[in-house]
């Protein structure tokens, strides 16, 4: 079993190159969370998604029981999501700012066999205060998640702050 934080704390500085003294704005924290899911669930249209496996979530600004990370500061942000499924599932998903999409995505599945997943990447500004959520455009859809592996997660890291 892998440990999650300590990927995500390896992800961080190698991908996202982040690290608390290099940061371009002295006195911020590594601000951001990442959150899995800790097994399969069924959405419901427009609800946001309630990631509940938190592996990094250093200012407590992501809530698991709301699925809504409250932004800390403002600033570019990395927002980041992956979802997995089925060979049957339709992902169409958006990723929302104060219940507006700014980003969307479409995997629409074909019988295969094998299992489907839909990534998204944005770069994006955000101001103190506002709500990130990632929510789905249909109910019903089946989306993976496990205890003791990250099959579906989301999560924003501050890139640089204001």
């Amino acid at each position: 079993m892998i440990d999650c934080r300590v990927w995500y704390e390896e992800l961080t500085v190698t991908y996202f190159g982040m690290r608390k003294e290099s940061s371009s704005v002295t006195g911020y924290s590594e601000a951001g969370y990442l959150a899995a899911l800790s097994g399969t669930i069924r959405s419901s249209s427009s609800i946001p998604i309630k990631f509940n496996i938190i592996l990094y979530n250093r200012d407590q600004n992501y809530d698991q029981n709301s699925g809504v990370f409250q932004v800390p500061y403002s600033g570019m942000y990395h927002i980041y999501s992956q979802l997995n499924g089925d060979e049957q599932t339709n992902f169409d998903y958006h990723i929302r700012v104060d219940g507006s999409a700014i980003i969307y995505t479409e995997e629409y599945a074909q019988s295969t066999g094998t299992d489907r997943s839909a990534t998204v990447s944005i770069v994006y500004h955000l101001e103190e205060g506002q709500k990130l959520t990632l929510t789905t455009a249909r109910s019903n859809l089946e989306i993976f998640g496990s205890s003791s592996t990250v099959q579906s997660w989301f999560g924003a890291s501050l890139l640089y702050a204001d």
